[in-house]
């Protein structure tokens, strides 16, 4: 493990479980899917983060009969690459800003993410990628990291949250079948990419069709065969299905802040402030699809709350270990 990482002793399997019981408990009727989620890769997806030194975490899934961005997917990869760069920022140990993780999205769903963004305090980078060879070719604006090959060397992570992942016949589908091709672009193309470069991918996803959710095509189309035709074919190296893509990244970020010594996730009230944001560029809830505050139909007291039980989650944790050592931790600096 880097030693850059700080003194706080790193998370274990059994934490581990208990962190996917909060985000796979079926919260959203869709079961079949966030019960494939593993504590085994949730773990092996955090420490690869961990050790990272440059993330791109792309999101942006267009719903509903006028195609526009949903709720679920945009405070997950903000979250995970405020995350990323609060790492970066408190572990260099001279304090300078590091940017280690930016945000990439498509033209229809930039400006809901990127006002998702900017909603919090310390936004990340969000950067727009138009071409279906983006990552092969560093192409995106700003270009945040241009001038660069594909280097798996250089410990480059490449992660997908709620993003369209084209099915084995070459369509982007929803949750209802229904062909979104025309207003998917294609930028799960990546992890071919990445994949064939030997840089890690990462899938989060709720409902099978996201990219990144072939590594549990075969165990997906037992358990949903009507919707089998409609998976997503786009592999990953650490596959995290959970109740809403959201929880799967928060949940990441929960395992990132035990790295840390302190809590660098969510705040209860900044998930308001997401919604909010992302309502006001137009985004939908990706159940109802209707203009609510609410993430795949889940409302937001409820969205509170599973923030809440994360920050207990880590607290339990960090208590257990501030009282099995004496070692300082940067709790004071991150939070609690």
């Amino acid at each position: 493990m880097n030693a850059a990482l700080g003194t706080a002793a790193p998370p274990t399997l059994e934490q581990a479980r208990s962190l996917r019981d909060i985000i796979a408990t079926d919260a959203t009727g869709r079961g079949a899917v966030s019960a494939l989620c593993s504590a085994e890769v949730l773990l092996a997806a955090a420490e690869r983060l961990a050790e990272a030194e440059w993330v791109f975490i792309v999101t942006g899934f267009r719903v509903g009969p006028q195609a526009k961005p949903e709720t679920d997917g945009p405070g997950g990869a903000v979250m995970l690459a405020r995350a990323l760069n609060i790492l970066g920022w408190f572990f260099r140990g001279d304090f300078i800003p590091q940017f280690r993780a930016a945000v990439v999205t498509d033209e229809a769903c930039y400006d809901a993410v990127n006002a998702c963004a900017n909603s919090v305090i310390k936004p990340p980078i969000v950067a727009l990628a138009s071409s279906p060879e983006w990552f092969s070719q560093r192409r995106v604006l700003p270009p945040i990291y241009s001038q660069c090959p594909l280097r798996p060397a250089a410990k480059e992570v490449l992660v997908f949250i709620e993003r369209p992942g084209r099915a084995l016949d070459g369509s982007y589908y929803d949750m209802k079948g229904r062909d979104i091709s025309p207003v998917s672009a294609p930028l799960d193309m990546a992890a071919r990419d990445a994949m064939a470069a030997g840089i890690p991918v990462i899938g989060i996803g709720d409902g099978g069709n996201e990219a990144g959710m072939y590594a549990i095509h075969k165990d997906l189309s037992e358990r949903l065969p009507d919707y089998a035709p409609h998976l997503s074919g786009v592999p990953s190296d650490y596959c995290i299905p959970a109740d809403t893509s959201n929880w799967g990244a928060y949940a990441l970020v929960a395992l990132l802040s035990v790295y840390a010594g302190g809590w660098i996730g969510p705040c209860e009230y900044e998930e308001g402030e997401m919604l909010e944001a992302l309502l006001k560029r137009g985004a939908l809830d990706g159940y109802s699809l209707s203009s609510v505050p609410r993430v795949d139909g889940v409302p937001y007291s409820a969205l509170q709350d599973k923030i809440a039980s994360m920050k207990a989650w880590h607290a339990s944790i960090k208590n257990g270990q501030s009282s099995t050592s004496g070692q300082s931790s940067t709790s004071g600096q991150l939070g609690a």
